[in-house]
C-alpha cells in the first residue's frame, strides 16, 4: 500500500502493519495508532502516514554515530530523516520539509565544518545575530528556524549521535520576544477584499476563477484545494462534504470535512465530470506547455498563477486589483465567518485544531460548519 513495504490488514475495522523494519530481525504486527491517540486508525490515509513516521524512525535509527563527525554530516542525516518522516500519504514532500532544508543550510553556511559537540548557545546566538543584522528573516521566521536547530538537536540526542547537554544548553536560548529585539516584524496578512475577487473573475481562466471562488467561500487551504478529486466529494446529501487524502493536522489523527453549499456545488460540477481520481483542477485546463506533465498544481504553481490572474484582470478589464496571496483568501473567509457566526464557526469551518480535541467537540465542529456553508456557500 502507497509503496511501502510489508503488509497492512484491517482488525476491528483498525489498520494493522505487519512489517519487517530496518533493524529488525524479523517481521512485527505493528498496530498504525496517530499521536496522542489509543488505538490505532481506523482511516487509510492516517494509517499510512503513521507507517510512513514509523519507517522514518526506524532508517534514521540505523544511521551510525560515526558518520556525525561536522554539523554538515549532521544537517545531512537530519535531512534525510525529515524527509521520510514530514511526507504527505503520496509521498510528496511537505512544506514544512522545505523550511527544514532552509534552516540547515543557513546553519551549515556558518558552521559547516564544526564538530557538532562544540555547537553551543553562544554560537547559536551568533547564528540568530547574523541573521537580524543580514536582515534575512523576520522575527517569527527566525525564531521558527532557530526551533527547527534546536529541534535537529534533540533527534540526535534520541539517536546518540551527540551527548544530551548540547542539546539541553541549546534549549536556554529564548525566543526573540516583539518589541525587544533588532529583528523586523512580520507583516500581519490581511484579508483581501471580496469585492476584488468577484471583480477579476470574468478576466481570468475558468478554473482559476473557480478555484478562487471556491477558496473565498469555504476558506479551505490551497494545499487542500489544488488536490481535490471527484472521488473525495461525497455528493449524496443536499451538502457536499469534502474530505481532502492530505491536510496540515492529519498527523495528530484529525480528520478534515469541508462542507460545501449550493453555491460550490455549482462552481464544482463541471469538473466532477473527470475521472472520480482525477484532479478536478489541472495546469492542462491552462494549456501551459512547461506543465503539460503536471497532473496536478502545487501550491507554489497556484500562487503563479493567481499572480498571473491578477495581472491579467487589471490589464484587460482596467481594474486595480491589489497583488494578494491565495492564503489572504482564507483570511477574508474567516472574516466573514467570524462577522456572521464567531469564533467557534470560523474554527470548525477552517479546520482549526487543538491536539487535545474530543470527539464530542469535532462533532460539534461538523455541525457548525454545515451550518454555515449552506447560507454562505
Amino acid at each position: 500500500m502507497e509503496n511501502l513495504p510489508g503488509h497492512f490488514y484491517q482488525r476491528n475495522q483498525r489498520w494493522w502493519w505487519r512489517v519487517r523494519l530496518p533493524g529488525a530481525e524479523k517481521a512485527k504486527n505493528i498496530p498504525l495508532k496517530p499521536i496522542g491517540a489509543k488505538y490505532a486508525t481506523k482511516d487509510k490515509a492516517v494509517a499510512v502516514e503513521v507507517a510512513r513516521l514509523i519507517l522514518g524512525d526506524a532508517m534514521a535509527s540505523e544511521k551510525p554515530a560515526s558518520n556525525a563527525q561536522t554539523m554538515a554530516d549532521l544537517a545531512a542525516m537530519y535531512s534525510d530523516y525529515a524527509k521520510v518522516y514530514y511526507r504527505r500519504p503520496d509521498g510528496t514532500a511537505t512544506s514544512y520539509f522545505a523550511t527544514i532544508k532552509t534552516a540547515l543550510n543557513a546553519l551549515v553556511e556558518s558552521y559547516g565544518d564544526y564538530k557538532p559537540e562544540d555547537f553551543g548557545p553562544v554560537k547559536l546566538r551568533h547564528l540568530r545575530k547574523l541573521w537580524i543584522e543580514t536582515g534575512r528573516w523576520n522575527r517569527p521566521v527566525i525564531n521558527n528556524q532557530i526551533n527547527i536547530i534546536k529541534q535537529m538537536f534533540q533527534w540526535a540526542v534520541s539517536h546518540e549521535l551527540v551527548p544530551v547537554h548540547i542539546f539541553q544548553a541549546l534549549r536556554t536560548v529564548e525566543g526573540l520576544k516583539r518589541g525587544r529585539t533588532e529583528a523586523r516584524e512580520s507583516k500581519p496578512v490581511k484579508p483581501v477584499a471580496a469585492e476584488h475577487i468577484y471583480n477579476m473573475l470574468p478576466y481570468v481562466a475558468k478554473h482559476i476563477a473557480a478555484m478562487l471562488e471556491l477558496q473565498l467561500l469555504t476558506g479551505m487551504r490551497s494545499g487542500e484545494l489544488v488536490i481535490m478529486r471527484p472521488c473525495d466529494i461525497d455528493t449524496s446529501g443536499n451538502l457536499w462534504i469534502y474530505t481532502p487524502t492530505s491536510h496540515k493536522t492529519q498527523h495528530h489523527g484529525h480528520k478534515r470535512q469541508i462542507p460545501l453549499g449550493p453555491r460550490c456545488q455549482e462552481i464544482l460540477r463541471p469538473y466532477l465530470l473527470k475521472k472520480t481520481d482525477a484532479y478536478c483542477f489541472t495546469p492542462h485546463d491552462a494549456d501551459v506547455k512547461y506543465n503539460a506533465k503536471r497532473d496536478r498544481y502545487s501550491t507554489k504553481m497556484y500562487y503563479q498563477a493567481v499572480q498571473c490572474a491578477i495581472k491579467r484582470a487589471n490589464k484587460r478589464g482596467n481594474l486595480s486589483i491589489p497583488k494578494f496571496t491565495p492564503h489572504q483568501l482564507r483570511h477574508t473567509a474567516a472574516t466573514r465567518i467570524r462577522k456572521e457566526f464567531g469564533l467557534d464557526a470560523a474554527r470548525a469551518v477552517l479546520g482549526h485544531r487543538t491536539l487535545n480535541m474530543t470527539n464530542e467537540y469535532a462533532e460539534i465542529d461538523k455541525m457548525l460548519a454545515e451550518k454555515v456553508l449552506k447560507k454562505l456557500g
